[in-house]
């Protein structure tokens, strides 16, 4: 099933090589909250976490431009997986195979303001 979920890093991203092709591998936590409006104000929902992995020759340059935090947009196949934690407890993982990876870019964190001195009318 093709997926697409628009979410924020929730570690930095591991690179790999991995089989006889030495094939590159980027990996890292994906966290999605959907949002929705109920009366008139925005509510978020319950974070859905993705392990998200990547193969190919961009992967080196996912591994070195992202970071915990960033906003990325992932298209990709989604399989769920169960694994046993430490605890034994058993657990479920929901995984994205990305065929792409976006990153959303992010906004200055001092644009000028108009009028402000630092931003200048064209007229």
């Amino acid at each position: 099933m093709e997926i697409r979920v628009r979410g924020r890093l929730g570690n930095d991203p591991e690179l790999k090589t991995v089989g006889a092709d030495n094939l590159q591998l980027v990996t890292f936590s994906l966290a999605h909250t959907p949002r929705s409006k109920q009366n008139g104000q925005w509510v978020d929902g319950e974070t859905n976490w993705y392990r998200v992995a990547k193969f190919g020759k961009n992967a080196e340059v996912y591994a070195r431009s992202l970071k915990k935090g960033d906003e990325v947009i992932v298209i990709g196949t989604l399989k769920m997986s169960v694994y046993t934690d430490k605890s034994g407890q058993l657990k479920n993982q929901l995984d994205i195979n990305a065929s792409e990876i976006g990153i959303v870019p992010r906004a200055p964190r001092s644009a000028p303001k108009p009028n402000d001195g630092g931003w200048e009318q064209p007229w």
